[in-house]
């Protein structure tokens, strides 16, 4: 990623594009809200889509410019990378093919564009939602767990209760786990819980230079239920794993991580939250589609990639009954997605 500007020289750079105040807030707002309905987006796609809401407010040339900018802005929940940062093997490319990425698919290290790549396979199977104007300036925040959908699942996960058991990979019991202030966690929600687990510890220990550890010791200082929120929800926007075995990898982070032993009842409340989280949320991995409203439209394994086309904006998802009904016969074995 190109070296980020500090906040002096990104001021010049804003003002030397030529724009008003209102026209840059317009753009700030319009990439933050694409980084967040679609996830990752290539600048080609993102001004036909901003184009069909804003006409030529801003032209093109403008609107290119003004992602060459922001890339070298870091305090922006996006990043830009032009195709060359993505793919070592591709020339520098046009400006056009720069790609807006929400930083919550970004990783550390080698794999860090893991989750990139994985959304852009899966995005190749359909066209991209582009919903009334109203519902993407919405996507000014995440809005995963915001939905009746991902409050259910919120209060579930923040719910449950740590065991009081640390084991190894293999099951070996180590000794009682103990939460950052050195209490046992037996009995703690997991929204009240402050634990890092083995393999976070592990990390730390590992880790040469005094910046990252640094960075693993703050980032793993959270609470539980909203590190577990937190890798669900990337892996499911994301398409990381199918449903099914995303569900059973959940199941087993709450198990191995933090002692979660489900019953019967709590898996079966859990896998209906999931499936329910799943169908109803637009996903990036669906470029912004319900799979729902995905499954119902059929704009899904088609060539077609205008944005702005009738079928795709206008595209609803069914009601509820019929989403119960499609629930009922799919249940935890949706069916899978071929690949394009």
């Amino acid at each position: 990623m190109q070296k980020p500007l500090s906040p002096k020289t990104l001021e010049k750079r804003y003002a030397e594009l030529g724009l008003s105040d209102e026209k840059l807030q317009l753009l700030h707002t319009f990439f933050r809200c694409a980084s967040n309905f679609y996830g990752v987006l290539q600048v080609s796609h993102a001004w036909q889509i901003f184009k069909h809401y804003e006409g030529l407010r801003v032209h093109k040339k403008d609107f290119v410019a003004f992602s060459g900018v922001a890339q070298r802005d870091a305090s922006l929940p996006y990043a830009i990378y032009e195709l060359r940062e993505l793919y070592s093997d591709e020339p520098w490319g046009n400006p056009l093919d720069r790609t807006i990425v929400n930083k919550d698919m970004v990783m550390h290290g080698y794999y860090r564009f893991l989750y990139v790549y994985n959304t852009l396979e899966n995005q190749r199977c359909q066209s991209f939602l582009v919903p009334d104007q109203e519902i993407f300036l919405s996507f000014a925040e995440d809005r995963f767990y915001l939905t009746p959908q991902g409050k259910a699942m919120a209060d579930f996960i923040g719910g449950l209760r740590a065991g009081g058991t640390q084991r190894r990979w293999n099951g070996e019991v180590i000794g009682p786990m103990l939460d950052l202030n050195g209490e046992p966690a037996l009995g703690k929600r997991l929204s009240g819980l402050l634990y890092r687990t083995q393999s976070e510890e592990f990390e730390i220990d590992i880790s040469k230079r005094g910046s990252e550890k640094r960075r693993l010791e703050r980032e793993s200082a959270a609470l539980a239920a909203d590190k577990v929120l937190r890798r669900m929800r990337v892996d499911i926007m994301t398409g990381f794993m199918e449903p099914d075995e995303e569900f059973d990898l959940q199941v087993r982070i709450l198990d191995e991580d933090y002692d979660v032993q489900l019953s019967k009842k709590q898996t079966d409340k859990f896998r209906r939250l999931f499936m329910d989280l799943y169908l109803q949320s637009s996903l990036w991995q669906f470029g912004g589609w319900t799979a729902v409203s995905l499954f119902y439209s059929g704009a899904a394994y088609g060539p077609e990639r205008r944005p702005t086309s009738e079928k795709v904006r206008k595209a609803t998802p069914p009601d509820v009954d019929e989403l119960v009904e499609l629930r009922g016969r799919l249940g935890p074995d949706w069916p899978k997605l071929p690949k394009s």
